[in-house]
């Protein structure tokens, strides 16, 4: 929308404990509706209505108490009961002519149209099904954003709450050209915990490496791929690292070892730009992805934020 100047609003919603709120009753009629075998249906409704929840109060635990309402979350059948809501949720949002403004993933929905009047209306579409099938939205993590001032006054005006940036799914999404990385910075800030009981450890150096990489970058750098981070940043992880290595010597570079001593994964430059090559090849579109980094080359000064941005940067 940025690059090409057009205006785009949006808001984004979450359900409250989703899978412990889904109707059991209309998952199954609308399995059976589309197709599913009925042997399949009856086996896992009969499971899933024997689950007994027991409340523990104060070092007692109540007695079993039945419900009608919700799946056991890790179980993959749940996926599936989520995945017929969502279905449902997008029927009933294209009857009011929205048929691809809605996305969704498992209990993280999301609207988008070029106006503010369209979104609202898309908004209610989603209040009535969330109403209709007695599901309960989180109200904080309910929030409008548009790429556009004008827009965003509008909303407002209103009363609604509006966003320039939020943490989504658990990475971080910016609506306007600010460049922000809010997320990412509370995430690295979160780390300080985990350098002490690392440097403790008596585990070899070989498990402790192999604890980066599969471990604390994964979770300190989590959807790095889409925001930017400064020099100085990677500087501090590499030095957190190498003291959680008990590596923190003078003359030692933390860059040098963590990069060619070490296999590449274990300096948290490499790991941000290994994964957003990664994410890249998963995700983009080969077809619209590469016109826009062609644009974004033929521009002068900074870029918009996103993905793009991000992978050309790196």
């Amino acid at each position: 929308a940025h690059d090409l100047g057009r205006p785009l609003v949006g808001a984004l919603f979450d359900l409250s404990k989703a899978f412990n709120t889904l109707p059991r009753t209309p998952v199954f009629a609308l399995a059976l509706k589309l197709g599913f075998p009925p042997a399949l249906v009856r086996a896992w409704s009969g499971a899933v209505t024997r689950i007994a929840r027991r409340f523990k109060v104060r070092g007692a635990t109540g007695p079993p108490i039945l419900s009608v309402t919700g799946f056991p979350e890790g179980c993959a059948m749940s996926c599936v009961a989520m995945a017929l809501v969502d279905l449902a949720l997008h029927w009933h949002v294209a009857k009011a002519d929205l048929r691809h403004c809605l996305t969704s993933f498992v209990d993280d929905w999301q609207v988008r149209e070029h106006s503010p009047e369209r979104v609202q209306l898309a908004v209610r579409m989603v209040n009535e099904f969330v109403r209709g099938w007695d599901l309960t939205m989180d109200p904080r993590k309910t929030v409008f954003w548009a790429t556009q001032a004008g827009h965003r006054r509008q909303l407002r005006r209103q009363g609604l709450p509006v966003e320039s940036s939020v943490r989504n799914v658990g990475g971080h999404v910016s609506f306007n050209r600010r460049c922000t990385n809010a997320t990412v910075q509370n995430r690295l800030e979160a780390m300080h915990e985990l350098w002490p009981r690392l440097a403790a450890s008596c585990a070899p150096r070989n498990q402790k490496i192999k604890a980066l990489k599969v471990s604390a970058w994964p979770a300190a750098l989590h959807g790095v791929s889409g925001v930017c981070l400064g020099l100085a940043r990677f500087a501090a992880l590499r030095s957190c690292a190498m003291q959680g290595l008990r590596l923190d010597r003078p003359g030692l570079n933390p860059m040098l070892y963590l990069g060619m001593v070490e296999f590449p994964l274990a300096d948290p430059h490499f790991f941000a730009i290994w994964s957003t090559f990664r994410d890249l090849r998963a995700h983009a579109v080969r077809d619209t992805f590469v016109p826009l980094l062609a644009s974004l080359l033929d521009r002068n000064g900074s870029r918009a934020p996103g993905p793009a941005g991000v992978f050309l940067e790196r």
